[in-house]
């Protein structure tokens, strides 16, 4: 993966999504991340579609596969 920015959280509001918003905060990112030579990664729940497919939008691969053991099954759609 080499030396590499951690994307936690690109969050916009519901009423502004589709906007290009999300979008356009990325790409400030990919910026630095170019003209430092540094790799970005980040993630999101298998259920989020909406941010896989931007996600995918923006070219990002697999990478790991995270995985939950939900004892107190907080969790059930999963």
């Amino acid at each position: 993966m080499g030396p590499h920015y951690s994307l936690e959280h690109l969050v916009v509001r519901e009423e502004y999504r589709g906007a290009g918003i999300a979008g356009m905060l990325f790409d400030i990112l990919l910026e630095r991340a170019r003209r430092e030579e540094m790799n970005i990664t980040t993630g999101t729940l298998a259920r989020n579609e909406g941010a896989l497919r931007f996600y995918e939008k923006l070219w990002f691969k697999p990478f790991t596969i995270g995985l939950l053991l939900d004892l107190e099954k907080r969790m059930p759609n999963l």
